[in-house]
């Protein structure tokens, strides 16, 4: 196994000059001077390996955008929505393929944001009725989903970031009282998780004939941050039903049993938490599932209920020559292993490749890549021969 690398991209704060103004809200808060800000944001680049030099399929574009300030206490000082239009070309400026300029108006004091002590959300892509009004708290804001329908065939494309701390004192650089304007550099993290699945034969003259692929347990919203904003330890969604989570197959119809052949599909993060299997065999036993109010738990409850499965059902067959064939199921619980884990987190691609041996046993590959990693070779590697 390969260790991962992970690099983290830091907020870039950096002060040039322009005007600022004093101004308190009509609530009484003091805001301090509000300056002119322009946010500059860095795309996240391909999580998946075999497309490391382009952007291919993963390609966003940046429609809109809502921009978010809290001060130091957690209060909601004010929001910002912006979108790409033909007649405001100076508001959406595309530097390259992975960055894009947002300019506010500086000019307009309701574009402008206060110049204190603070933090930052952006939320692109959401549209403008996913935050309009909202005035909520920041536990509200990393709450707030986006309905997710369709996990294969489409690519989402919801992409956070923050929160990104504000200090005018440590990021001063030596400009004059009522001359400053903020530029910030942030990078934007998926929603969702990528996996991609391809099938393959141990024996090139074997078959999968009829072959169908679904995916059961996949939730129905995305949160705009992880975990909807709760502990890093708990579980998400946290609770299970007909409006959390779809518990039905859905059809993988982008999946063919041709060898080597493979689809993706894209889904909002599920983090299910550990179990207690020491081997892929019992990972799919219930009574090895993951416990029921920490990710971390040691004590496992013994259910899986919510884990997200891959199951491919067909007729196998050895040879062309085996015309009756052999009726099989293979099911595989994904999750950031393949022995105990059944967390599905978002902004990271899970590339699993099924090699079939014969009708009771396969060999099974997952390669993990967190859309942090710089290096795309430099992934986490799983193998494991499976008995069925």
């Amino acid at each position: 196994m390969k260790k991962k690398s992970i690099y983290y991209f830091l907020l870039l704060l950096t002060l040039l000059f322009t005007g600022c103004e004093a101004t308190e809200d009509s609530g009484g808060m003091d805001n301090g001077k509000m300056c002119d800000f322009q946010f500059c944001l860095k795309l996240p680049e391909s999580i998946s390996v075999e497309t490391k030099v382009t952007i291919g399929d993963e390609k966003i574009t940046v429609n809109n955008v809502w921009i978010l300030q809290y001060n130091a206490s957690g209060e909601f000082i004010k929001s910002l929505y912006k979108e790409d239009k033909a007649s405001d070309d100076n508001d959406f400026v595309k530097e390259n393929d992975y960055m894009v300029r947002i300019n506010t108006d500086a000019t307009s004091d309701t574009e402008k944001f206060s110049d204190i002590v603070s933090c930052f959300y952006i939320i692109v892509n959401g549209g403008e009725t996913l935050l309009k009004d909202f005035k909520g708290t920041e536990t509200e804001l990393k709450a707030t989903t986006v309905d997710f329908t369709a996990p294969t065939g489409s690519t989402p494309t919801l992409l956070t970031s923050g929160p990104s701390k504000y200090d005018p004192k440590t990021t001063s650089s030596g400009s004059t009282e009522g001359d400053k304007k903020v530029v910030f550099v942030s990078r934007l993290f998926r929603a969702y998780a990528k996996v991609t699945v391809r099938v393959q034969f141990n024996d090139a003259s074997a078959s999968l004939s009829d072959m169908t692929a679904t995916i059961t347990n996949i939730p129905t919203k995305m949160a705009l941050y992880t975990a909807g904003g709760g502990s890093s330890n708990s579980k998400y969604p946290a609770t299970i039903d007909g409006t959390t989570m779809k518990t039905t197959e859905t059809a993988f119809s982008g999946l063919t049993s041709t060898a080597g052949s493979s689809a993706y599909f894209c889904m909002p993060e599920n983090l299910r938490g550990l179990g207690i299997s020491e081997s892929f065999e019992g990972k799919n036993k219930e009574s090895n599932g993951p416990g029921s109010t920490s990710v971390t738990t040691s004590t496992p409850d013994g259910k899986l209920t919510g884990c997200t499965y891959l199951t491919l059902k067909g007729t196998y067959k050895y040879a062309s020559s085996h015309t009756a064939g052999i009726k099989v199921e293979y099911r595989f619980y994904l999750g950031d292993n393949l022995t105990n884990n059944y967390n599905i987190q978002r902004d990271h691609h899970y590339d699993l490749t099924i090699n079939i041996k014969g009708a009771n046993s396969a060999d099974l590959r997952v390669k993990i890549t967190d859309g942090n990693v710089a290096v795309f070779d430099d992934v986490d590697t799983i193998e494991n021969e499976v008995s069925f």
